[in-house]
């Protein structure tokens, strides 16, 4: 017998999208629902830069958390459903 376990979530669903610093492993979540938000450029703990301003990376998580939020506050009036998939476990690193 074969089972299958499957997350799927819309966009109103995120809470937080969560960074964490590879330089000294500190984390900070951000609610994407929040129109006041900001993406940190650097770690509220080591201030380890993170994100350069200009950077193609920058202005793509700030694109990113533009669209969750857009997604979330559209979800009624659209006639579309948006869902993401999110895998249960980890990739097999061997394949």
């Amino acid at each position: 017998m074969t089972s299958e376990r499957r997350l799927i979530i819309e966009p109103s669903d995120i809470l937080s999208v969560e960074f964490v610093c590879k330089q000294c492993g500190a984390s900070l979540g951000l609610n994407p629902a929040k129109r006041a938000h900001f993406v940190k450029r650097e770690c509220p703990n080591c201030r380890e830069e993170w994100l350069p301003e200009d950077s193609v990376l920058y202005r793509a998580l700030r694109a990113f958390f533009g669209a969750i939020q857009t997604l979330s506050e559209m979800e009624r009036e659209a006639r579309v459903s948006v869902r993401l998939h999110l895998r249960s476990e980890p990739p097999d690193k061997g394949k």
